[in-house]
């Protein structure tokens, strides 16, 4: 029998996490992204990184992991915001005003679309809530059709965009989906839940 087990990551976490994301940004932004930024991707390269910021517990992380018995299928983290300097910004003056952030919801290509992401959502709100955050927002990448109808679904607007440049050049844009009031975010997932 197969089971489904969400719980909140660990440090030790860090290397199942950083091969699961390498797999999951060559699925998802194949074709989004320069192929040279995707195929040169390392999981034993991002390990560290997740190791220590799953230690950091001042980082104020929420993070949780799903598991289909052994196996990892999804992550997802979230805190406080991080700003965005208006330089990044494609549409001038337009701010973000959230107070918590998904930084990453990722879940195996094989395990979409069965309701893991909800779950995984809703965990994260749950705990945003607890921390005394009153809304949310996220970065999604210009394209990502997939995301941006599972954000929707949930009932997130549409924000402004950014662009991501590196010598100059526009590498990719994204664009921000801004849920303004947790608490009905929380209710909108118990009702899909059900």
């Amino acid at each position: 029998m197969t089971s489904i087990t969400l719980r909140a990551a660990n440090p030790d976490d860090a290397k199942a996490i950083s091969e699961l994301k390498v797999l999951c940004w060559r699925d998802t932004y194949k074709g989004l992204m320069p192929e040279s930024v995707v195929q040169t991707m390392d999981a034993k390269a991002e390990e560290p990184h997740w190791r220590d910021w799953l230690a950091d517990e001042k980082a104020g992380l929420s993070a949780y992991i799903l598991h289909k018995d052994t196996a990892l299928i999804g992550y997802a983290l979230a805190g406080a915001f991080r700003p965005v300097s208006p330089q990044e910004t494609e549409e001038a003056g337009q701010l973000i005003l959230a107070d918590a952030e998904i930084y990453a919801i990722y879940l195996h290509p094989n395990h979409q679309r069965q309701g893991h992401g909800q779950r995984l959502m809703a965990a994260l709100v749950k705990d945003l809530i607890q921390q005394g955050y009153k809304d949310l927002a996220l970065w999604v990448l210009g394209g990502n059709q997939k995301g941006e109808t599972f954000y929707e679904k949930l009932g997130a607007r549409e924000g402004p965009k950014r662009l991501e440049r590196r010598s100059n050049k526009i590498v990719f844009r994204e664009k921000a989906y801004i849920w303004p009031d947790l608490r009905a975010l929380q209710a909108r997932l118990t009702l899909h839940s059900v």
